[in-house]
């Protein structure tokens, strides 16, 4: 199931007959606030950077809790009387239904419908990143893709769902863009919020709770090309210690030969603390 403070990545498949690429919703933040896709198809040599991929489920709210909220809000900011709703603590269970803020985990900004109308469709809204939750912007309305799930039922890890805009009613959209590259037609995609479905498949990558997840993303993980070391604190330790002096500036007086006689001494060193070549 995922729940608030769960950190999940967003899969979507664009198949072709050519192609079956599997895409993740990613974004930057720093300079682009717009989002992107971050391709997991080629990944047995490099794996993607999941630090733009990853968001935290940060709230999950009833529309109508939604809409109380933002209420209280209004008549806050024109200094009328609050009545807070209540939001419930701890670590709530999405379902389907409800309306989501995502969180992007590395930047700390909230995924979004932007204002700008997109470059390859005139009633479509780009999609981004903003640095507060006010307004109807940043929270999505979430949707089952299969019959088999219902709405109020739990969103499950490993469910395909679909994503609308609580602003503009518009989906979140993986949007195939073709373009003149040097005489020859190359293809790209982006994300927009448009009136057109993706399904995403939702996996969580660390839960909420501080457990972390197993389940696998294909080609987001390399780890059983990756060899494990049992390692002693102190052997490390010393190891450390020995790299830090290798890597120091020399002392004055201190010439290239007897810098070369310092290497050779850490190489003789014994316990098997030297890691260089």
């Amino acid at each position: 199931m995922t729940k608030t403070n769960d950190e999940v990545v967003l899969q979507c498949i664009f198949m072709s007959q050519l192609e079956h690429l599997k895409l993740c919703l990613a974004a930057e933040g720093f300079g682009c606030r717009f989002c992107c896709l971050e391709s997991t198809s080629s990944c047995k040599n490099v794996s993607p950077d999941l630090s733009v991929c990853a968001f935290v489920l940060a709230q999950c709210l009833s529309v109508r809790a939604l809409q109380e909220m933002l209420a209280n809000r209004e008549n806050q900011a024109a200094g009328l009387c609050v009545v807070q709703a209540g939001q419930g603590g701890g670590h709530r269970t999405l379902l389907y239904g409800q309306v989501a803020l995502l969180l992007h985990s590395y930047n700390r900004m909230y995924l979004c419908l932007s204002t700008t109308q997109s470059s390859t469709d005139k009633i479509a809204f780009d999609v981004g990143l903003q640095d507060d939750k006010t307004g109807e912007a940043c929270w999505w309305t979430i949707h089952p893709a299969s019959k088999q799930r219902s709405k109020g039922e739990k969103v499950r890890v490993g469910d395909d769902l679909i994503m609308v805009s609580v602003t503009s009613e518009r989906y979140l959209a993986l949007v195939l863009v073709v373009f003149m590259h040097n005489l020859s037609y190359c293809p790209s995609f982006i994300v927009d919020a448009a009136f057109q479905q993706t399904l995403w498949s939702v996996t969580s990558i660390f839960s909420g709770s501080g457990v972390a997840q197993g389940r696998r993303l294909d080609g987001l993980s390399q780890q059983g090309n990756i060899p494990s070391f049992n390692l002693p604190v102190e052997t490390v330790g010393l190891s450390l210690q020995d790299l830090i002096g290798y890597f120091q500036t020399p002392g004055e007086g201190l010439g290239h030969e007897a810098r070369q006689n310092s290497v050779r001494a850490l190489k003789n060193r014994g316990g098997g603390r030297w890691f260089g070549p």
